[in-house]
């Protein structure tokens, strides 16, 4: 008897649980802004021609940020597969009336404390970064552009092929000032 609770509080907890998931959503969709946003910046900084740098560097430039920004994403992903889990599990004992100080605790916590085990955790990870709704898909694309953007450039001449070429740029360029 001491142990059952009301079910307000368990109503409670999977309303917490709600607002965390859309919480980690909207910072997924965040990520993805961010992302765009440094990407372009990147883009257009490249395309100027202003800058001197060969094409590896040019593609490290441009994909760097993408794969930080993926593995961020995945990580909300994760969590938010683990709150689906944990939302779906708190919402079953809700309906079985099994809603005990013990099982309002388990569902309480959060996916760093959860009572999920590692593995189930590494696996939220990584279905959070290839297998999640358009996250593998909108990364791989941008990865993709910055290739053809980088060999487009080459081919027009902006960003140089070798780490040598970039020196005579650079001569070049200061004789010019000169």
């Amino acid at each position: 008897m001491e142990d059952k609770i009301d079910s307000t509080d368990i109503r409670w907890v999977i309303d917490k649980l709600y607002g965390d998931l859309f919480f980690y959503r909207n910072q997924r969709e965040n990520c993805k802004k961010w992302c765009v946003t440094i990407w372009f910046a990147t883009l257009i900084a490249l395309a100027s021609g202003k800058i001197a740098i060969d094409i590896n560097i040019s593609l490290f430039l441009l994909i760097a940020p993408i794969i930080i920004f993926w593995v961020i994403e995945a990580i909300y992903a994760g969590i938010t597969i683990i709150i689906n889990k944990q939302i779906g599990a708190a919402e079953e004992s809700f309906e079985r009336g099994l809603y005990n100080r013990k099982e309002l605790a388990k569902h309480l916590v959060m996916s760093g404390r959860s009572n999920f085990k590692f593995k189930h955790k590494i696996s939220a990870l990584l279905k959070g970064a290839f297998f999640t709704e358009t996250v593998f898909l909108f990364y791989i694309v941008l990865i993709i552009g910055s290739i053809i953007f980088c060999l487009l450039l080459q081919n027009q001449g902006i960003i140089s092929k070798f780490g040598s070429d970039i020196n005579l740029n650079t001569k070049q360029s200061q004789s010019h000032l000169e």
